[in-house]
């Protein structure tokens, strides 16, 4: 896969007109390090194509015009056991062929490369050939996609429009033809095009409080009237969209009113978005729902596939992510500040005061406390690639799936080499992959029943100072005492009477102190979207996702924000998302942040925003 720069200058000294040109390209996939400074500021000139029809014998072939430094970015949104020949042309404008690289794509990972064009534009040819069996196909979905960054302040690169039947593949492009939004009595689409996918129970909704819910639906997205809501009472919903990638909600319906005995169902359409757009369904009753009645909606989709097969549900966590690429964090630097330095995090659900919670309830508050790390790691920009590489829940050890890539059993039928120093490097890559910018989605842990086994040659590698990255990783896994600064600690507590935030019964959690968080489930059960499983008495209804992810943004050393769509602000009437402003609070007080821990007093998330004084 490693293309070598002398053979291409070499090549280019033939041509001795084109002498003066000068061309690099990297010999390995750009460090993560490297690739997060080299992005940002995030530049809204990404170029996204996807492969549609790359079967062989011919493939297909994109064409893009740039100048200066730019990144490319190539692999598959699913998993296939094949690869894919990448061909790369540099061509001058009127077509003159100056370069030409030639490789065969491992089907488990990115092809990375960093292309120096000089200073005049040039056409860069990327032809794929895809060897997946059932693989691309002239309609969705699509297996390969291109991204491709420019890295300086002028650089070009553009992706010109072929002719009138364009693919829906430009970011232009794709904001240029509307959605449409309207209530029907049938879907439009034929019925073996889609299916029912899920369900949203109303049943325990807050009464006036907007309350998310985050789906997969594609390009289409099919609502069904309130089953069983009585005739006097009225459910407004609203549509708003996004890609699985960075990038704000765009609204697609304004307030859509169902009563009770409605019989049309609301269909909105996206004609120019992917199969894997993300979809915030917003849900506000007017009066209170008997939770004995299960009044429901039903959601329908066009046919599609899921990003994460094995793991379901992982693609819309990152619907809980909302900002954008026009970020201006150059330079900031990595810390060693009690979250953004430490590689293991240390849980205990439930903690000493709680009230017991069953085996479902666990797994469910497990999960979500996975899925919010993943979040907060990749939405942390100044935080070291270790962040958090290893979480330990009541004494099960997850790993970040990147991780276990790196470091974890091999892969052949013989152990390879284990070299200190090359997987130091390895390791520095993989685990930066999982952070903003690098067109991820979210990270996913991995459950690890017996470290020391499966990470037997971690285990025994001598690590030292030139290895920081290893040895920090090496002693979070292999180890059961882990240096403090190396480590942190949160405790979760599920509480049936007062929290340290007070006894309102409109706290629905209060972070305590520096390691205590607390959920009021008296007043409240804490759903996962995920499994069904709810945790907690009360008779309203919360996501529990949502709730904990807020609470772990207090626990990095996130105080309440105003404005915008913060998770971070005071209540779940307003908090929806990971937004620009959290970013940017997040990168500003962790670089800011390498002191001892400020004082804490507690802070509660309510339910309803509290009125100003």
């Amino acid at each position: 896969m490693a293309f070598c720069a002398r053979a291409v200058i070499h090549a280019l000294m033939a041509m001795g007109a084109l002498s003066d040109l000068t061309f690099a390209q990297t010999a390995t996939p750009v460090s993560a390090d490297k690739f997060r400074d080299l992005t940002m500021p995030f530049d809204d000139r990404l170029v996204n194509y996807f492969f549609g029809a790359a079967k062989p014998p011919t493939g297909e072939t994109v064409e893009l015009r740039a100048k200066g430094p730019i990144l490319l970015h190539i692999g598959r949104f699913n998993r296939l056991p094949t690869g894919a020949r990448v061909t790369l042309r540099v061509k001058t404008l009127n077509g003159l062929e100056l370069a030409r690289w030639v490789t065969e794509m491992d089907p488990e990972r990115w092809y990375i490369r960093q292309i120096d064009l000089p200073d005049k534009a040039h056409l860069l040819e990327i032809t794929i050939v895809d060897w997946a069996e059932g693989g691309p196909t002239e309609r969705h979905p699509f297996t390969l996609i291109l991204e491709a960054w420019p890295l300086s302040g002028n650089s070009i690169l553009e992706l010109p429009m072929q002719n009138d039947s364009r693919e829906s593949t430009d970011p232009q492009f794709l904001t240029s033809l509307p959605p449409t939004c309207k209530m029907v009595s049938v879907s439009s689409k034929r019925v073996d095009y889609i299916e029912r996918f899920s369900e949203a129970t109303l049943s325990g909704l807050p009464v006036g409080v907007p309350v998310q819910r985050i789906f997969s639906a594609g390009g289409y997205l099919l609502i069904s009237p309130p089953i069983g809501m009585a005739a006097d009472n009225k459910l407004t919903i609203r549509l708003s969209v996004k890609h699985p990638d960075d990038g704000p909600y765009v609204e697609v319906c304004p307030a859509t009113e169902f009563f009770g005995g409605s019989i049309e169902s609301l269909e909105a359409a996206l004609p120019t978005h992917g199969p894997n757009s993300l979809w915030r369904v917003e849900l506000t009753i007017a009066k209170p729902l008997p939770a004995a009645e299960k009044t429901k909606i039903w959601l329908t989709r066009e046919r599609t596939f899921s990003l994460f097969p094995d793991e379901p549900g992982w693609d819309d966590v990152f619907g809980l992510t909302c900002f954008d690429r026009r970020t201006n964090f150059v330079g900031v630097s990595q810390t060693t500040n009690p979250f953004g330095g430490r590689t293991k995090l240390k849980v205990l659900v439930p903690a000493v005061g709680s009230v017991p919670i069953g085996i479902d309830e666990r797994a469910a508050a497990e999960i979500a406390i996975l899925q919010a790390a993943s979040l907060w790691v990749y939405s942390c920009v100044a935080c070291r690639n270790d962040n958090l590489a290893v979480i330990s829940i009541n004494d099960k050890t997850y790993v970040s799936s990147n991780l276990y890539t790196a470091v974890g059993p091999p892969r052949g039928t013989e152990d390879s080499p284990f070299e200190p120093l090359d997987r130091e490097e390895s390791l520095k890559n993989f685990l930066g992959n999982s952070r903003i910018g690098v067109g991820t989605w979210s990270l996913q842990y991995l459950h690890v029943k017996n470290p020391n086994k499966e990470f037997a040659q971690l285990c025994s590698a001598n690590t030292s100072d030139k290895t920081p990255t290893l040895k920090r990783v090496q002693e979070a896994i292999c180890t059961d005492t882990v240096r403090p600064d190396n480590t942190a600690n949160i405790r979760i507590n599920f509480k049936m009477r007062e929290t340290a935030c007070g006894n309102d019964p409109n706290i629905v959690g209060c972070r305590a102190d520096h390691e205590l968080t607390q959920y009021n489930v008296r007043d409240y059960r804490f759903i996962s979207q995920r499994s069904g499983v709810s945790i907690g008495s009360g008779p309203t209804e919360i996501d529990l996702l949502q709730a904990v992810l807020h609470e772990m943004g207090h626990w990095i050393g996130i105080d309440h924000l105003t404005g915008g769509e913060s998770i971070m602000t005071s209540s779940l009437e307003q908090a929806r998302c990971i937004d620009f402003q959290t970013v940017k609070v997040l990168a500003e007080q962790v670089y800011d942040n390498n002191g001892p821990p400020k004082v804490v007093l507690p802070q509660a998330l309510t339910l309803r925003k509290k009125p100003s004084k």
